[in-house]
């Protein structure tokens, strides 16, 4: 349920640090009405961001152009799985 706007299909699109309060208010009411739905960040999601992402309440995330970018992928990925 994270609200973002579509486009840039070609990958390396930026992380929308606006956009986390509403991840937040989103996991807020997932909780209060005791539902189960994901919430889902694609864009921009690097060893940074994942963990603003999950602090916000983010279950899924999307990783493009870190990975497949990075010398390294497996500690790419890593790295957004543990993220600090």
């Amino acid at each position: 349920m994270w609200v973002a706007r579509a486009g840039r299909a070609s990958g390396g699109t930026p992380f929308r640090f606006e956009l986390v309060r509403k991840g937040r208010e989103g996991g807020r009411t997932r909780s209060a009405r005791g539902l189960f739905f994901r919430i889902e960040v694609d864009g921009g999601i690097n060893a940074t961001t994942a963990g603003t992402s999950i602090a916000a309440g983010a279950d899924t995330l999307v990783a493009g152009a870190s990975v497949f970018g990075a010398l390294d992928m497996a500690t790419a990925i890593r790295t957004i799985r543990t993220p600090s």
